[in-house]
């Protein structure tokens, strides 16, 4: 009885590492998305002087567009990796809470899920 407790606890915390891990590989990659993003919004601004139209790629395709059409779709994914970066973090905060609660080690994350202030 004792060993299946201990079994299903450690599978437990196990799963929960590796949900833990996996997020924190999604935000990574969510960053590099995002700072890609940030580089082809500033070379967009940059290089555009004088143009109307640029090149974008949307899928497998390439489509020429007005320069604030494609700022605007640059800026709105921004916000959204912003907005799933952040929805990911809660996420992490909070499996990490479990998983040190699970290992006996609430007292070590007092204050772990707290928000800024400003």
């Amino acid at each position: 009885m004792q060993d299946e407790y201990i079994q299903s606890l450690m599978m437990e915390i196990e799963a929960i590492a590796e949900d833990i891990l996996t997020y924190k590989q999604q935000l990574i990659d969510m960053d590099k998305k995002y700072h890609k993003n940030r580089e082809a919004l500033r070379q967009q601004m940059r290089d555009t002087s004088g143009k109307d139209h640029s090149w974008m790629i949307a899928g497998s395709f390439f489509i020429k567009r007005p320069n604030a059409t494609i700022t605007s779709i640059l800026k709105n994914e921004q916000e959204s990796i912003l907005q799933e970066k952040e929805r990911i973090r809660d996420i992490v905060r909070e499996k990490t809470i479990l998983l040190h609660e699970l290992e006996g080690r609430s007292a070590e994350v007092a204050g772990f899920n707290l928000n800024p202030v400003s």
